[in-house]
């Protein structure tokens, strides 16, 4: 019986030849290519380490040398084929952009976030989108709306058992209720 297939490859697989994943497509096969290294399928770990250089100079002080991965990041948020990466590349873009103090860019990410962790990923991508857009609404004057959905974000990002980002979320709540 011929059955419907996906052949999903990636020519930086690192291990297995990406040709030999190749089928002939038909009505009930296709192929996929993905930019992924064999062990990074499902999340492109570029993603990732691209993010923690960029928050990494921006602690240290770097600011200009941290924006150019920033930039990266922005860049391979428009390419990378993962929908989780997709989904996290944007969190993290959000979180980013709220740490420079840009809310419309922030509410620009962080909005698709939420949209990507509606569609296609893990429930933290759209706790954390979430909370960022909460903040980004908060920071550009609409308060109580912005308010509410950085509480809710939040609550959900820390029942989920997370403890990363959680100080970052607090200090960005801290800061919504100052203005």
């Amino acid at each position: 019986l011929p059955v419907p297939a996906s052949s999903i490859y990636s020519r930086f697989d690192g291990i297995v030849d990406w040709r030999t994943c190749i089928d002939t497509v038909d009505s009930t096969h296709e192929n996929i290519q993905v930019r992924s290294s064999h062990l990074g399928f499902g999340h492109d770990p570029a993603v990732a380490m691209l993010n923690y250089l960029n928050l990494a100079l921006w602690l240290l002080g770097y600011a200009a040398q941290a924006h150019v991965q920033f930039r990266k990041l922005e860049q391979m948020a428009q390419v990378v084929a993962q929908p989780t990466s997709q989904a996290i590349a944007q969190c993290m873009l959000a979180k980013s952009t709220c740490m420079r103090r840009d809310g419309e860019a922030a509410l620009r990410f962080a909005e698709e976030g939420v949209r990507l962790g509606q569609l296609l990923s893990p429930p933290c991508c759209k706790a954390l989108a979430s909370a960022f857009q909460g903040w980004a609404l908060a920071d550009r004057g609409e308060s109580a709306e912005g308010m509410a959905q950085l509480m809710e974000g939040t609550a959900a990002w820390r029942a989920m058992g997370n403890k990363h980002f959680t100080t970052v979320l607090l200090g960005l709540l801290a800061e919504a209720c100052l203005k």
